[in-house]
C-alpha cells in the first residue's frame, strides 16, 4: 500500500470513528441503556454498527443486554410523522403501494440523495426534534453503504448463521 492509499485509509477510519461516537452519544441522550463492561458497538463502512459483546454473559429476560425507547425506532408512522415537505411530497408519490418496506426503503433513499449533504452542509448538527429525520441523522450515518441479503451469502457466511431460524429460511429459499 503506498503513502496516499494509507493516508486515505486513515482519513477514513478517522470519519468511521467520529461517526461511531457520535452515534453513540445519540443513543446515550436518548436513553438508550447497555452494559460498557460486556458490550461495545462497532463500525465499519461495509457492515454499519454492530454490538459485540467483550465478556462472556447469561441472558436473562429480567435483565436486558440493552434497550432502546420506543421513540428511536423507525418504522412508517415515524416515517409518516415527519415534519419535512420534502419527504412528504416523496411519500405521497408512492401512497398507491404504502408498505412498511417501501416508506423505509423512500426515507434512505431521500436521506441518501438530500438528507445526508444537507446535514454536513450544516456542519453535522442534528435536530432535537422526534418529528424531523435529521433527528435520527446519528443512526443514518452510521448504516451501512451497501446490503448483502442474506439470500446471497455464500456457504461460508451461512455457517454463521447455523442454530438459527434465519439459518433455515435462507437455506430453503436457496433451493
Amino acid at each position: 500500500m503506498n503513502k496516499k492509499d494509507l493516508k486515505n485509509k486513515k482519513k477514513d477510519m478517522e470519519e468511521y470513528n467520529f461517526k461511531l461516537e457520535r452515534f453513540k452519544e445519540f443513543l446515550r441522550e436518548n436513553g438508550c441503556s447497555f452494559d460498557n463492561n460486556t458490550m461495545d458497538l462497532i463500525y465499519t463502512p461495509a457492515k454499519g454498527v454492530g454490538i459485540y459483546f467483550t465478556k462472556n454473559i447469561t441472558f436473562n429476560k429480567e435483565t436486558p443486554a440493552f434497550s432502546i425507547p420506543s421513540f428511536l425506532l423507525i418504522n412508517q408512522t415515524k416515517c409518516l410523522s415527519f415534519e419535512n415537505k420534502e419527504l412528504h411530497t416523496s411519500l405521497e408519490r408512492i401512497q398507491p403501494y404504502y408498505s412498511e418496506r417501501y416508506t423505509l426503503m423512500l426515507l434512505l433513499l431521500w436521506w441518501r440523495k438530500r438528507g445526508q449533504i444537507e446535514y454536513s452542509n450544516n456542519g453535522y448538527i442534528h435536530s432535537k426534534n422526534h418529528n424531523d429525520p435529521y433527528f435520527f441523522a446519528p443512526y443514518f450515518d452510521v448504516l451501512p453503504e451497501h446490503i448483502s441479503a442474506t439470500k446471497y451469502f455464500n456457504d461460508q457466511d451461512l455457517t454463521q448463521l447455523e442454530g438459527t431460524e434465519l439459518y433455515q429460511a435462507v437455506r430453503k429459499a436457496k433451493t
